[in-house]
């Protein structure tokens, strides 16, 4: 697992988008320059870059405040999160909304561990990300993640969950500006922990509604965001890439948080290579057009980055000794 590309769905960019389009940003083009998809919100459940995702708050932060990645943290932001805000609102208190978004969070994104421990008196959250990257960034993921908690408090009462909070403080600022949003009991700690202890009289606290029932057709998103190998991880990156019109062997080292160099050395490793995998993408995209749906040839080419209907039909070829006209009509050349 540990050369896996950290995954996270594209719902957790979805407060950043919402933010930047209110603030008249250019949103598209600011997510799609950091490794992110242009709109979230269209493709909440896809798979995309936990550390293009941290490394763009970071960013975001460096222009528009150290807290940034707290500000962005409301209710509403926490609603929209996928996973996060199903557990939200199939929850009837405070207690139970942390416990089950703590339960399902390894839905939401991979290498990201948080647990809600029962203690006498409160509950304690811990939260860590195994992944490499700057102080500012961790301080950036880690407040996100408490001012998301502490949010909750809105629904219930009005005002945010008192917590006591121990996080990695700014490089530079330290933790001073996070005091509106977290209040007066955090302190700085070393290392990538975030842990955060929420008092016995706020947990059952009731929130505003009748918990939500499970819908259909949430399967996908109940998986685990998690995949097993560098491979995996970045075939489910490049899918999206190729998704976007965008796909290249620098924007996914970009997404993976490793150089080129480095990342090629890796895949080469593992057997396989950025050109074999995207061709292996369009492999699965293509034949799955070609036998599923009426689409033109040159159609289902141009949405996989061909350029011409010849090269789709050379491509189909190589890949089954079939045109696509014979592929859809069930023959096969002998």
């Amino acid at each position: 697992m540990a050369s896996s590309i950290p995954l996270i769905r594209a719902s957790a960019a979805i407060p950043c988008e919402t933010w930047l389009t209110l603030n008249g940003l250019p949103a598209a083009e600011l997510l799609v320059e950091a490794g992110l998809p242009a709109s979230p919100a269209s493709s909440p459940s896809r798979l995309v870059s936990l550390h293009a995702l941290f490394q763009f708050l970071a960013t975001m932060a460096d222009i528009h405040g150290a807290d940034f990645g707290a500000r962005i943290a409301t209710p509403e932001a926490l609603m929209q999160l996928g996973v996060p805000g199903r557990a939200l609102r199939r929850s009837r208190t405070v207690r139970e909304a942390l416990i089950r978004i703590s339960s399902t969070f390894y839905q939401h994104a991979s290498l990201v561990f948080m647990f809600a421990n029962e203690r006498s008196g409160g509950m304690e959250i811990t939260e860590t990300v195994s992944i490499n990257g700057s102080a500012a960034m961790h301080h950036q993921a880690q407040q996100h993640v408490a001012a998301m908690i502490c949010s909750i408090g809105y629904l219930a009462n009005g005002r945010p969950l008192p917590a006591n909070v121990r996080m990695s403080p700014h490089p530079r600022l330290g933790i001073d500006h996070l005091r509106p949003y977290l209040g007066d009991d955090i302190v700085s700690a070393e290392g990538r922990l975030l842990h955060m202890w929420i008092p016995d009289a706020v947990l059952d606290l009731a929130l505003p509604w009748e918990p939500e029932l499970p819908k259909p057709r949430e399967l996908e998103s109940q998986k685990s965001a998690a995949r097993s190998s560098l491979t995996e991880s970045a075939y489910v990156l490049i899918a999206g890439m190729v998704a976007d019109g965008n796909p290249s062997i620098d924007r996914l080292a970009l997404c993976s948080g490793r150089s080129r160099r480095t990342l090629q050395r890796m895949l080469k490793a593992e057997g396989t290579s950025f050109v074999k995998l995207l061709d292996a993408v369009r492999q699965n995209q293509v034949l799955g057009h070609l036998m599923q749906s009426h689409a033109s040839v040159s159609s289902i080419g141009s949405g996989v980055g061909f350029r011409s209907s010849s090269s789709i039909t050379r491509a189909v070829r190589r890949w089954t000794s079939t045109s696509p006209r014979q592929l859809r009509s069930g023959q096969r050349i002998a």
